[in-house]
């Protein structure tokens, strides 16, 4: 929340970067969550383009379409949840991908080396 109040940029919602951060020693994992954030974003642009969702109504979508992609998808691939993907495709779709996906790296890269120092120092 800091980094959004100060920078006005969100990073995919309030618990992405805190999850992405748990799972940061497992890079095919955040590969797969940010190719299904892509995926999820390339269809809920042309509903947002043909439909004219805005707001709740995009999110939920974006939900919706987070939660069909993991029913559709191999059970094989390793997965966050459906929330984390939508989550970022619905901040993606708002502010674009290259703002979202840095503050992503940056928040949760911080949240892993805080994570880190107070592991080591309690």
């Amino acid at each position: 929340m800091i980094f959004y109040q100060r920078t006005g940029v969100a990073t995919g919602g309030i618990i992405s970067p805190g999850l992405l951060a748990i799972r940061s020693f497992s890079p095919q994992l955040f590969a797969t969550t940010i190719l299904n954030a892509l995926i999820i974003l390339f269809i809920l642009e042309a509903l947002v383009r043909i439909f004219g969702l805005y707001g709740r109504q995009r999110i939920s979508i974006a939900l919706l379409l987070a939660v069909s992609l993991r029913l559709v998808s191999s059970s094989y691939l390793p997965w966050i949840g459906w929330v984390v993907p939508g989550l970022i495709a619905a901040d993606m779709q708002r502010q674009g991908v290259l703002p979202t996906m840095l503050a992503l790296l940056i928040v949760s890269g911080l949240s892993v080396l805080v994570g880190s120092l107070f592991y080591e120092i309690f």
